[in-house]
């Protein structure tokens, strides 16, 4: 879903992809389960995408056969692991290559705990093409109450990786600044967006109604 997308997006940014070969492993560990269920549901939109819905329906019934993965693979596409994954890839990167150089990390610390809202505009500034460092300044510009600033900062990051969601969408805090400063057309259109990558975030909107 939509909601893991930001960290699918992260994990192909720091290439930690699983190989498709080893995606089914990646469920039995702890450490690599949630990536293989994010990148799984990628794997599925790429086959009904590029394949439709009718194959895939063949595959998942292989499985009910008594097949393997790579025997119903075979069956349903025609192909190994090994050569989907270049069409796969190019797939992915075609996605999300370009938000590659927002997502990739940088080992920068922020500004200390007397900074000033200056000091942390500053610091946003400076890093202005990395998302998670604007998702690092925004929170002190809150609570410092640079509203303004803040809102600059967390509409750089949306637009850098538009389709963030959760806990990690700036379009989420740019609804609760606009509700602040009682600009409510702003702010019912930042809710849209959060509604279009979470249905689930119903109870931010009841404060715009």
């Amino acid at each position: 879903g939509r909601e893991s997308e930001l960290l699918f997006a992260q994990a192909y940014a720091a290439e930690r992809l699983l190989p498709l070969a080893d995606l089914n492993s990646g469920f039995a560990k702890v450490e690599t389960i949630n990536l293989a269920y994010q990148q799984a549901a990628v794997l599925v939109a790429f086959l009904v995408e590029t394949q439709g819905d009718a194959r895939l329906q063949a595959f998942v019934r292989s499985f009910g056969e008594g097949l393997d993965n790579d025997a119903a693979l075979t069956r349903a596409y025609g192909r190994t692991w090994a050569t989907l994954q270049p069409e796969f890839d190019a797939y992915v990167k075609q996605k999300y290559g370009a938000y590659v150089p927002a997502l990739t990390e940088k080992d920068v610390p922020p500004p200390g705990r007397t900074a000033t809202d200056a000091d942390w505009k500053a610091f946003a500034d400076q890093h202005a093409e990395t998302f998670r460092l604007q998702m690092t300044a925004a929170p002190p510009l809150l609570r410092l109450g640079d509203l303004d600033g803040a809102r600059a900062v967390l509409e750089r990051a949306a637009a850098l990786v538009p389709f963030a969601t959760g806990e990690a969408s700036p379009w989420r805090l740019l609804a609760s600044t606009a509700l602040k400063q009682e600009r409510q057309a702003d702010a019912r259109r930042y809710m849209e967006r959060v509604l279009e990558g979470d249905h689930t975030a119903a109870q931010p909107l009841r404060q715009l109604l």
